[in-house]
């Protein structure tokens, strides 16, 4: 789990934008927000670490299944 107040490379994205645009799941009658897809891999993107190059790389797999 990732509490941020700030992503690199969403800086130029409000808050509200962000939350405009995610992904509301119900945990235990509880509603937990996620990153959509797209500011997910902006984000990945922008921090450049390895271990976010193999995550992009499994959620474009993953993604690329699911329009088909």
């Amino acid at each position: 789990l990732d509490v941020m107040t700030s992503v690199k490379g969403l800086e130029n994205k409000s808050f509200k934008e962000l939350l405009d645009k995610a992904y509301i799941v119900e945990i235990n009658d509880i509603a937990v927000y996620f990153i959509d897809y797209d500011n997910l891999i902006i984000a990945k993107k922008a921090t450049n670490r390895p271990k976010d190059i193999l995550d992009i790389k499994e959620l474009e797999k993953i993604n690329k299944k699911s329009d088909s």
